[in-house]
């Protein structure tokens, strides 16, 4: 699982590098794929923002600080909380609709962009797992 949760992380590291694949042969973007691109990177900060509310959560859980951990904690989770909904925003929002009405369901980087925003959900999961203290498979973090 370790190495599955470093390849998903690698891959997701790049994210805010696709602006390439998604350029015309002329070297101009069709408007879907900014929009496309514009998610990609929502989703980018999504991912950060749970991360950092992972960590705050965690940091809370050592209850070394009475008084901030407490506020640490409900922070993390809210970051969690509006991380996932910026994700869902961006896969099943009005944004995505639209482009999809607009035919650009059709695009390679709209199956990229579905592609992304699972693992994106998936990895947010993942955090919110740890920070909770249970994991996939009933590992449990020790914080």
């Amino acid at each position: 699982m370790r190495h599955s949760i470093h390849k998903l992380l690698l891959g997701l590291a790049f994210l805010g590098c696709i602006a390439a694949p998604l350029a015309q042969a002329d070297g101009h973007m069709k408007k879907a794929d900014m929009t496309l691109h514009h998610m990609h990177v929502m989703i980018n900060h999504a991912m950060e923002m749970a991360a950092q509310g992972s960590n705050l959560i965690m940091l809370g859980k050592m209850n070394m600080a009475k008084g901030v951990d407490e506020i640490s904690i409900a922070h993390g989770e809210q970051m969690i909380g509006h991380a996932k909904h910026l994700v869902e925003e961006m896969m099943s929002g009005e944004a995505m609709g639209k482009l999809h009405a607009s035919g650009a369901g059709e695009l390679p980087a709209m199956a990229y962009t579905h592609q992304l925003g699972e693992a994106a959900m998936n990895y947010i999961e993942l955090l919110e797992g740890m920070s909770s203290g249970k994991s996939a498979k009933g590992y449990e973090h020790k914080h």
